[in-house]
């Protein structure tokens, strides 16, 4: 069973009570430095690999889930030589 069908019985069984148990939309993407690039929503070789790399996941209004970063091999700051 795939995401959609997993989300669709989450939504119609009845032990969660009546009414739609989904409450909003929720987003996520990664981003890290990548070979000495900055790089925007990492494959999993890239984020397996990266030098520093951090997750954002937010709800469709705005709400914040989650905020993530690790400096997996290497710290970073706002004046490295990538900018």
């Amino acid at each position: 069973m795939g995401r959609a069908g997993g989300l669709y019985r989450l939504d119609e069984n009845p032990q969660h009570g009546e009414g739609n148990v989904l409450r909003d939309n929720v987003a996520a993407i990664s981003c890290g430095i990548y070979g000495g690039t900055p790089v925007l929503d990492l494959d999993y070789a890239e984020d397996s690999e990266a030098d520093t790399d951090a997750n954002f996941v937010m709800t469709g209004d705005g709400r914040i889930i989650e905020v993530q970063g690790t400096a997996e091999k290497t710290p970073f700051s706002q004046t490295n030589s990538w900018r």
